[in-house]
């Protein structure tokens, strides 16, 4: 008889299902385990997937990628870059948000609100600090800064400027490397 598994829907609400050990370490980068919400119950593949060290790996290229555009970007600011290399930017930046907005979507629909939230004791501290800030990262820097702040023109260069924090997101990945 398999022992039984929490089970931490989407929305943080806890449920009782048979099935393994839940993973130890860290929630996001945990490369094996029983899926931890019902998406990941009825998707184990796509589970296993989003655990694995090929999608971290996919998600490292995305912010090496993002990182030399943010490099881009402040050197536009400072010199005169052609018409092409701002549009090419512009593009850039909702490609990126894009991406990691749906990095995030997948994140908390299979794993779970609670890796993202340090005082729920899912993961070990550090993890959970990480993911919050990456989240934060997600949500400031890109939705709110790139798809709101930007199209109503506040901010000018200080807002392009404050999107050069998502660079921070390197720090997830020497974690990542680290284990």
């Amino acid at each position: 008889v398999p022992a039984a598994m929490v089970v931490v829907d989407a929305g943080g609400a806890k449920d009782a299902t048979m099935g393994g050990v839940p993973p130890q370490g860290s929630a996001v980068a945990a490369a094996n385990g029983p899926a931890q919400t019902r998406w990941g119950v009825r998707f184990p593949e796509f589970d296993a997937f989003l655990r694995s060290p090929r999608f971290e790996v996919i998600i490292g290229v995305g912010i090496i990628l993002n990182c030399a555009t943010i490099g881009l970007e402040v050197d536009s600011l400072v010199t005169d870059a052609p018409r092409e290399v701002t549009l090419f930017i512009q593009v850039a930046e909702h490609i990126f948000t894009v991406f990691f907005l749906g990095e995030f979507i997948l994140r908390v629909s299979f794993l779970g609100w609670a890796v993202y939230l340090p005082w729920m004791n899912v993961v070990p501290m550090d993890d959970a600090m990480w993911n919050f800030v990456d989240a934060v990262l997600v949500w400031v820097t890109g939705v709110f800064f790139v798809w709101f702040l930007s199209p109503l023109k506040v901010g000018g260069n200080a807002i392009r400027v404050a999107t050069a924090l998502r660079a921070f997101r390197l720090f997830r990945l020497v974690r990542v490397v680290r284990k």
